[in-house]
């Protein structure tokens, strides 16, 4: 089971990500339309702006997931049973 310290955590962790992803969206668009910093990169600001937007909706998923799958297995491990460890004796 999950403490309220390891929920409040990764709660912690999904919006720090997802922030990063929206000053990534917002500097890549910044960067591929007004030239931000002296210098207009189309390429490049694009790429930002997508990676910025995979950080906001992907990452944050993928982080669920995984930490879902963490405590399946700590649960399973946890429970007492043997789950095919082979013959004991």
């Amino acid at each position: 089971m999950m403490t309220e310290a390891q929920a409040k955590t990764r709660f912690l962790r999904l919006g720090v990500v997802r922030i990063l992803g929206m000053v990534l969206v917002i500097f890549g668009l910044q960067l591929w339309l007004k030239g931000a910093f002296g210098t207009q990169d189309e390429t490049g600001g694009k790429l930002i702006a997508i990676l910025g937007i995979a950080c906001m909706f992907l990452f944050p998923a993928l982080m669920r997931k995984r930490w879902r799958e963490a405590d399946k297995r700590r649960r399973d491990l946890g429970d007492g049973n043997d789950h095919g460890a082979g013959p004991q004796g």
